[in-house]
């Protein structure tokens, strides 16, 4: 690859912008994403995908609370009924 990446005006190898994930992620930083967190347009997009992750991991949480029986039995009387379509 030539001297600049393909996807920025800046040389490879800038302590803002890494190679590839894995030279990211292969550091001994306690936050590997600290240097980019600065950078406005990278601190977004990285606290957008850190929202989507936390999101993500939500949906596996055990739910605290399930529906009681009668919810449900009200919700099948409801679908048996005949409707106005």
């Amino acid at each position: 690859m030539s001297e600049h990446d393909a996807n920025s005006d800046k040389p490879n190898g800038s302590p803002t912008q890494p190679d590839d994930l894995h030279d990211l992620f292969a550091t001994d930083e306690e936050d590997p994403l600290a240097a980019m967190r600065d950078d406005p347009n990278y601190g977004a997009l990285i606290r957008d995908l850190e929202y989507i992750a936390a999101e993500a991991r939500r949906l596996f949480d055990p739910v605290e609370e399930a529906p009681s029986d009668e919810v449900w039995t009200k919700i099948q009387k409801k679908l048996e009924e005949p409707g106005d379509a």
